[in-house]
């Protein structure tokens, strides 16, 4: 197509149509814009990067930590299922643990064969109780340190033999008595709270 020129009013035989120099420009508005949005997403791809490597080393630190809460834990099960409870105790055989054990071994491995613990730690263990003598029997069928059961009086059939205010009952008591006597001190006990 010919295009004339304003100025010197010559005919122009390769004219460019202005409607190429629009699509052009809208292009090259399109890619400028397709460029920035190009360079925004690599700056937050970069910075999401670095917040990625910072929240990795965070996790890093809070498995290491994890680990040794975790580590820690057992060893104070391994302790406490030793028969350890004073903590000062508690921590003296872990320090003797930590010193003298073989490498790679765990503390209830280390604790569970005693004879071969070091002095130390063996003064912290519990010692066993000594083996009990058996109970003579007083041919009747009670052990000798339990009187007979007296008989209810006639007079009154609702009352409750009563000799003496009973002792505390400790674990230890109770663990002593045979089950008779739990028994008679069950009832007893009942029969206390209903007359309060």
């Amino acid at each position: 197509m010919a295009y004339s020129c304003p100025h010197c009013e010559k005919d122009i035989a390769d004219a460019v149509p202005k409607s190429r120099f629009d699509e052009i420009y809208s292009e090259r508005r399109q890619f400028k814009k397709e460029l920035a949005e190009a360079l925004t997403a690599a700056e937050t791809a970069t910075a999401t990067a670095t917040d990625s490597d910072a929240l990795q080393g965070q996790i890093a630190e809070l498995q290491e930590k994890l680990k040794g809460q975790s580590d820690s834990h057992a060893r104070a099960l391994a302790v406490m299922g030793a028969g350890i409870t004073d903590v000062d105790d508690a921590a003296d055989l872990l320090a003797v643990f930590d010193r003298r054990a073989p490498e790679g071994i765990t503390v209830a491995e280390w604790l569970a064969d005693p004879e071969k613990l070091p002095r130390a730690a063996s003064a912290l263990l519990p010692q066993p109780a000594a083996p009990k003598a058996p109970e003579e029997s007083n041919g009747v069928g009670t052990p000798p340190h339990q009187p007979a059961p007296q008989p209810a009086p006639q007079t009154d059939r609702g009352a409750i033999p009563h000799t003496a205010a009973p002792g505390a009952y400790t674990p230890e008591a109770i663990a002593r008595m045979s089950v008779e006597e739990y028994r008679e001190a069950r009832a007893a006990i009942k029969a206390s709270a209903k007359s309060a």
